[in-house]
């Protein structure tokens, strides 16, 4: 294990990568993370209905975001580009505040790294709500049918 700390303390390019890998999955999955440490999963009745939650949640967003509705799209747009800002600063800042505390020297590619993971994590979210609103039917009608496989009616909580 010791060998390949060493590795990547001295590669060339992890250096940039794992700041990119931390800042992407932090944003990715950041939701989740939250979610997960305010509500354990305790049992599978938990679990399915965590599920069900990201379903409708996902399924209001859509419908929220329905082709048609530009400007709910393009304000979904802006929200994310702001949260991207603001993340990135945040991280910076954190990673910054970390270094003078620790006295570690930091490159400049670890800032660069943080940045271009919180991107790549910001991209991949409105990849994924890009993909469903590209085939908004068939995308509606799965998440109808997933919240209703978790035992919960899919028109008691959608907004037309």
């Amino acid at each position: 294990m010791h060998s390949f700390a060493e590795w990547l303390r001295n590669h060339p390019v992890a250096s940039f990568l794992i700041p990119i890998a931390v800042g992407l999955l932090g944003n990715v999955y950041s939701g989740n993370l939250k979610r997960f440490l305010h509500q354990w999963p305790r049992s599978k009745r938990t679990m399915r209905a965590g599920a069900r939650n990201i379903a409708i949640t996902r399924l209001e967003q859509l419908k929220h975001l329905h082709p048609g509705n530009a400007y709910n799209l393009l304000f979904y747009f802006a929200l994310h580009f702001i949260g991207f800002v603001f993340e990135s600063l945040a991280w910076v800042v954190l990673v910054t505040i970390v270094s003078w505390v620790a006295h570690w020297k930091v490159p400049e590619g670890v800032f660069f790294g943080l940045v271009g993971g919180v991107f790549l994590g910001r991209y991949n979210t409105v990849r994924k709500v890009l993909w469903d609103l590209n085939d908004y039917d068939h995308s509606v009608a799965k998440l109808e049918k997933q919240i209703a496989d978790c035992g919960y009616a899919a028109s008691a909580r959608s907004t037309g």
